[in-house]
């Protein structure tokens, strides 16, 4: 009668390869995200900071888009000479136009939570060459706390004879930012003119300055 042929259980030495092997992957792998972690952890704060920034520069320019809303924010007074001897910020109208801006920027920054950015993982290891390339990192954006807006004004050289009285917008925020390997918290500030005078002639002796 014809024997019956039993499959071989595998032996000892052929688990221990497939234990070796597995093992092996599974530490490079891990060795392989440590040297990457810190290039991802930069790429991405990078990216985060675009996004912020981006948003919070729409949402100003959605408001600075009615030209009412910026106009008159700075009162010239002029001697009979028609030289300017006193700059007087409206107060009132800033701080109000402030309040806008931050509210209208803290619900666009809210809406981040609802979106998912990412970025190639290319862009973690520093090469021009490969930035473009790698299979693809997801980014998501958490904010936290409130939007915080201060003002400064400058004055600036802006040719001969001239001088730029400017009024700046100081933004800033904080998110938590997210990835498949790493979270972290991002500060983002970002600087935007409010409006700007030009001066021609000699810098008034008396101007207002904003309360800080």
């Amino acid at each position: 009668m014809p024997r019956l042929l039993r499959r071989k259980k595998p032996g000892t030495g052929y688990i221990f390869i497939i234990i070796l092997s597995l093992g092996l992957i599974v530490g490079s792998l891990m060795v392989l995200e440590g040297l990457l972690r810190p290039g991802i952890r930069i790429a991405a704060e990078v990216k985060a900071r675009q996004i912020v920034v981006s948003v919070i520069n729409q949402a100003v320019k959605d408001i600075m888009v009615d030209e009412t809303v910026s106009a008159d924010l700075v009162a010239i007074h002029k001697d009979s000479q028609g030289r300017v001897v006193l700059m007087q910020p409206n107060t009132v109208k800033i701080n109000r136009l402030v309040a806008i801006t931050t509210l209208h920027v803290q619900e666009a920054l809210s809406d981040l939570s609802q979106a998912s950015f990412s970025f190639p993982l290319g862009e973690a290891v520093n090469s021009p060459l490969l930035s473009s390339y790698g299979p693809a990192i997801e980014l998501k954006l958490r904010p936290t706390g409130s939007a915080r807006i201060e003002l400064e004004d400058r004055f600036e050289a802006a040719g001969i004879n001239q001088t730029r009285y400017s009024i700046y917008l100081i933004i800033e925020s904080e998110v938590v930012l997210l990835t498949p390997v790493l979270s972290q918290d991002v500060k983002v500030a970002t600087t935007l003119p409010l409006t700007e005078t030009i001066i021609v002639g000699e810098v008034p002796a008396a101007y207002l300055q904003l309360a800080k």
